[in-house]
């Protein structure tokens, strides 16, 4: 069991650290040095491959165990921090499970140094979300229910356009196609954006800034992958071929 008594100095320090690399990682990736997995593995990182599935199996199940690490059943009064290591189990385990049995994988697989890199900083997320949630004040009934609601769409919302993803391709197929249904009309990355609500949700109910702001840093690289992805499509499909008025992320804005 990980004690987090002596937590808030750590999480606001690490808090601190993930807000620029946030941004700076985004704006690597808008100029097209995008981190090694999917469609973007080796376009950097040069660095041995594994699987994808390997890969993602790596980097949500490590956060998973720290998730689990950190119930403390001495605390087992305090709802919101039990909320918060819940809410961080549910979703790491929900991207394991859609690994195992809902995503359909193209032939490339994942640089290591990504994995690494992706591994740490949802480590990172996890422990600061917990972390201060161990030592923020407790918040009102209303807070976590919001904070509850918000986590459901963007988790349900992240698993619908998953499962859309994963019907693009018929058995046998490996290539590429554009995503269609859901918000997948709006924006490239609907999936994306769900996931940023989700997160948002875990960050309300811990009800410390600093999970904010390492929210605020995840979105800054999500916005770039976004990017990344939308030039890719044109690309490889043509701008002709993409839906009109097609956003990144934000439907009607970005």
């Amino acid at each position: 069991m990980i004690s987090f008594k002596t937590v808030p100095e750590a999480a606001y320090s690490f808090s601190i650290l993930a807000f620029p690399l946030g941004p700076m990682i985004g704006i690597l990736e808008h100029r097209g040095l995008a981190l090694g997995y999917s469609k973007f593995r080796s376009a950097v990182d040069k660095s041995p491959e594994i699987s994808s599935k390997t890969g993602f199996l790596v980097a949500y199940s490590t956060p998973l165990l720290v998730a689990a690490a950190t119930y403390d059943a001495a605390s087992a009064a305090d709802t919101s921090l039990n909320m918060v290591v819940a809410l961080s189990a549910i979703h790491y385990l929900k991207r394991d499970l859609e690994c195992l049995f809902l995503h359909k994988y193209s032939n490339g697989g994942m640089n290591v140094v990504t994995c690494a890199l992706i591994t740490q900083f949802y480590c990172l997320g996890t422990f600061v979300n917990v972390g201060s949630a161990r030592v923020a004040p407790a918040p009102s009934l209303a807070i976590t229910m919001a904070g509850l609601a918000i986590f459901s769409v963007g988790e349900l919302g992240n698993l619908y356009h998953h499962y859309l993803l994963s019907t693009l391709r018929k058995p046998g197929e490996q290539g590429y196609k554009l995503p269609t249904g859901g918000l997948f009309g709006l924006v490239c990355c609907p999936h994306y954006l769900c996931e940023v609500i989700g997160a948002l949700g875990v960050a309300v109910c811990s009800n410390h800034v600093s999970p904010f702001l390492v929210w605020a840093a995840f979105n800054c690289y999500l916005l770039g992958r976004s990017a990344s992805t939308m030039s890719w499509y044109r690309h490889r499909f043509g701008p002709e071929k993409l839906p009109p008025n097609w956003k990144r992320l934000l439907p009607f804005l970005f």
